[in-house]
């Protein structure tokens, strides 16, 4: 057998005798540990400081808020992004989610709140409410401050807003999707930018563009062959059956939605003589 194998082998049996003396160590010297961190827990001043001051604090429950939306049509789930589904649910829904985002500022205050209580008026890690030897103060203030550490109380988990979008084909069988989480910060923003208007004018045009993307592609195929055979698959102005087209009534730049009542079936010319109109 080659030189260099033995030496490696040699290697890996010493590495994997230490590593089995290590293990037989920990598990030796385990029981004493644990008894040593007892009784810390028990006498130290700091541990029982910061006991003290966690039992008097509680979060607020939040959840994550989650929206999402299902297309059959391709080219509406390219066009749409998730940014711009979140726009258009904030539009009615932006009490119920500013509710949970005042909740997240609650809980922050009462974290920054606890944490300046445990750290202004923390006994020394030395301190025991029983009498030590130098040597006992000096390893227990040692577990004290480890285990300090540990127990300290972790920040609230980040909240988030979900939004999912979902791509199936005409049968409702999926095909791809994509989700994107928005932050506290980009969800309080994007309900600034929403909540600039002048009557039913948004001020923000993207925040605009948005709304109509969305309402836009709320018409799915299922909802437009549905409005081709309510009206008979002929054009409602001309009566032509050729090149067929979806129109919105009350066009979307004018408040219009995509509710099966402001549908109708026009030809492909009766629609772009309509264009923006309202008649």
């Amino acid at each position: 057998m080659p030189s260099f194998i033995i030496a490696f082998l040699v290697i890996l049996a010493a590495t994997a005798g230490l590593t089995v003396l290590y293990l037989l160590a920990w598990i030796i010297r385990a029981p004493a540990r644990k008894k040593r961190e007892a009784f810390v827990w028990s006498h130290s001043l700091a541990l029982r400081h910061l006991e003290e001051a966690k039992a008097h604090c509680h979060f607020l429950s939040v959840p994550d808020i989650a929206f999402g939306q299902s297309y059959d049509n391709e080219d509406f789930y390219g066009d749409i992004s998730p940014e711009d589904v979140l726009i258009y649910e904030l539009k009615t829904k932006h009490i119920e989610v500013k509710k949970a985002l005042e909740t997240v500022h609650e809980n922050e205050r009462r974290y920054e709140k606890l944490s300046a209580e445990i750290k202004e008026n923390l006994p020394s890690f030395r301190e025991f409410d029983v009498p030590l030897s130098e040597e006992e103060r000096q390893r227990f203030s040692e577990i004290a401050e480890e285990a300090y550490q540990r127990a300290f109380p972790k920040r609230p988990a980040p909240f988030r807003v979900y939004v999912t979008m979902k791509l199936t084909d005409y049968g409702g069988n999926y095909r791809d999707s994509k989700t994107q989480a928005f932050s506290v910060t980009e969800t309080e923003a994007l309900i600034r930018r929403l909540a600039k208007k002048r009557g039913s004018y948004y001020c923000d045009d993207a925040i605009f563009r948005s709304l109509c993307r969305v309402e836009r592609g709320k018409v799915s195929n299922r909802i437009r062959f549905e409005v081709y055979e309510r009206d008979g698959n002929r054009c409602c102005k001309c009566g032509s059956t050729a090149h067929l087209e979806i129109d919105h009534i009350i066009p979307i730049s004018k408040g219009g939605t995509s509710d099966s009542n402001n549908l109708q079936t026009l030809c492909h010319d009766c629609n772009a003589k309509k264009g923006n109109q309202i008649e």
